[in-house]
């Protein structure tokens, strides 16, 4: 199997990963992503810190994996596929608050729609437009949901015209993205984007910064240049 084919294969595993999805479905499929890439017991044991007979239990049904090792056990065989650069931290690619455009509860979903629009965004995040706080982020995601169900708002809405009047702080669509630490990894990260549109980042639990998908195409750019 070719290294790109392995990468699709461990980016569509990652999207499993959900309490839905039965955690013995996802450990076959691991499993035959460890003998594709050629990784074995004891290196696996050596980078998620459990040991190979608890490795060896684990895929033979005899010990159960939490989500949380599963995960880890996911993310070290995206790290080994992929082509990212293992050390690469997130935070070189990233958006600091301060350089970002916003938007502002107070505006309305037509006004910020149009914005986005406009101006090529596929999301922005917002403020209170009193106090400055930091509420989420407003995407292309949540309005085509608000736009698709309108019953899940407070008010009845009879029209597009009414919708987009809405005030996006009271529309029910800002969404809050997961959050890591500024000093993570971009391959871990970009895992996450692949079901998430963004990732805030947070130093000292405070959110300081995003990274999107369109940020992966700057990881790409930039490794390119720096190989030029």
């Amino acid at each position: 199997m070719s290294r790109v084919a392995n990468i699709a294969i461990v980016i569509l595993l990652a999207g499993t990963l959900n309490p839905i999805i039965p955690k013995e479905k996802v450990i076959e499929e691991v499993k035959a992503l460890l003998v594709e890439l050629h990784i074995s017991a004891a290196e696996l044991s050596r980078a998620i810190k459990i040991t190979e007979t608890g490795i060896s239990k684990a895929f033979s049904g005899d010990r159960d994996l939490s989500y949380e090792e599963v995960q880890r056990i996911i993310n070290y065989v995206i790290g080994r596929a992929s082509v990212i650069p293992a050390d690469e931290k997130v935070s070189k690619y990233a958006t600091t608050f301060d350089k970002l455009n916003w938007a502002y509860d107070d505006e309305s979903v037509n006004q910020v729609s149009a914005r986005m629009f406009s101006e090529g965004y596929s999301q922005l995040p917002v403020k209170h437009r009193g106090s400055g706080e930091f509420l989420g982020i407003i995407s292309e995601s949540s309005i085509l949901k608000l736009i698709l169900h309108p019953e899940t708002t407070e008010r009845k809405l009879g029209s597009l015209e009414e919708l987009g009047m809405l005030k996006i702080g009271e529309a029910g669509i800002i969404d809050e993205p997961p959050q890591y630490p500024i000093g993570s990894k971009m391959i871990e990260v970009s895992q996450v984007l692949t079901n998430y549109y963004a990732v805030l980042l947070t130093s000292e639990d405070t959110v300081v910064g995003i990274v999107t998908r369109a940020d992966i195409l700057k990881l790409l750019n930039m490794q390119t240049s720096s190989n030029a």
